[in-house]
């Protein structure tokens, strides 16, 4: 259907418009539609053929073609991180699943250059942004299952790869950011919007969430640079280790004998709140999350028992699952515990009024 209807727009276009740059508009915004039908339905090889096909006759001096342009590498980022997934759920090759994302991340950049003389055009800036951060949190996720299956190389270092995760991490803070700095900024607590449904707010929430993702993603994939590259006989030790809660707690008590011991300042990070207070605090600091950063919910300490600790869901014993259709226990279990952080909305309605009320303090 969507086909022959994207068809017909073609052929219409090709009737009514009124010269070549117009056409080539035209034309691109229908193969890009088609084009997104075939990959949400799995169909890539032909979706990476439309897209290619979409750019060709289209210029690169107006406005409008540079915006054509720019919606046709976020579609293509799109179908790479879509792609990815399910490439790594059927092949299993996750040295290429890793590289998609990666491109995925270069096409939004590309997108960005485009899209950059158009400054009148916020929505598809904030498209743009949510889109980077997102794709960035998936990276983490797959660094993740990359260390806890071993396919490291033997050439990485501790400081390498500490360096990348900072660089990953700091670039989806700061597309949070400027997401943030794209939508109206509504003055009032999250219990007090009438239309909770109303596409500003779900977009700030869906920034909200996506801030408190990336911190799961950045503490695991922090946890085990330490724990593989830094201690590797430490590792070695509990290379059996099924899934991230078992894996956690057989390290949890040689770990803190290294802290008690002072053996090394790095022991510190791998708890949430040393490496809350260690790196995500700094990292918000320089990003402007400066209200968020000093953890309003509590969700890497545990000052009192008025919220959801984090603490609670990274350090429980490990629980019996059933194993079967699952990609990788590690990187389940962090989506596991994003998922009960996320759930009811209770940590992103606490951030939401955070912000409003640091705004009110500000003011006076």
């Amino acid at each position: 259907m969507v086909q022959q209807r994207t068809q017909e727009m073609e052929e219409h276009n090709r009737t009514w418009a009124r010269d070549a740059v117009e056409y080539a508009i035209a034309r691109n915004n229908s193969l890009t539609v088609r084009a997104r039908a075939f990959y949400l339905r799995g169909q890539f090889r032909e979706a990476h053929r439309l897209l290619t096909l979409s750019l060709s006759d289209l210029g690169e001096h107006t406005s409008r073609e540079r915006l054509s342009r720019a919606t046709t590498y976020l579609f293509r980022a799109e179908l790479l991180a879509i792609s990815a997934h399910v490439h790594l759920e059927g092949v299993a090759n996750l040295p290429s699943s890793i590289r998609k994302i990666e491109t995925a991340l270069e096409n939004v950049s590309a997108a960005a250059r485009w899209l950059e003389p158009s400054a009148d055009r916020p929505m598809w800036w904030l498209r743009l942004y949510v889109g980077r951060a997102q794709i960035r949190h998936e990276q983490l996720l797959y660094e993740v299952r990359r260390m806890s299956e071993g396919v490291v190389p033997g050439d990485w270092t501790y400081a390498q790869r500490s360096l990348w995760l900072e660089e990953c991490v700091m670039d989806g803070l700061r597309s949070l950011r400027l997401a943030f700095d794209m939508i109206p900024f509504l003055n009032k607590k999250r219990e007090s919007i009438e239309h909770s449904g109303s596409p500003l707010v779900l977009v700030e929430e869906r920034l909200l969430a996506l801030w408190v993702q990336l911190f799961v993603a950045a503490f695991g994939c922090n946890h085990l640079l330490v724990t593989r590259l830094q201690f590797p006989d430490l590792a070695a030790r509990h290379s059996e280790a099924t899934g991230w809660f078992e894996y956690y707690s057989s390290t949890k008590m040689m770990i803190n004998d290294l802290k008690k011991n002072r053996v090394d300042p790095l022991a510190v990070l791998v708890t949430p709140d040393g490496f809350w207070s260690e790196r995500w605090r700094p990292w918000c600091e320089l990003t402007q999350f400066h209200v968020f950063g000093h953890d309003p919910c509590q969700i890497a300490t545990r000052e009192s028992d008025k919220y959801t600790s984090m603490l609670d869901e990274f350090e429980r014993s490990p629980r019996s699952r059933a194993t079967k259709g699952r990609t990788n226990t590690f990187t389940d279990d962090l989506i596991g515990i994003e998922s009960f952080l996320l759930k009811d909305k209770k940590v992103v309605n606490l951030l939401w009024n955070e912000r409003r009320e640091s705004s009110r303090v500000a003011g006076r």
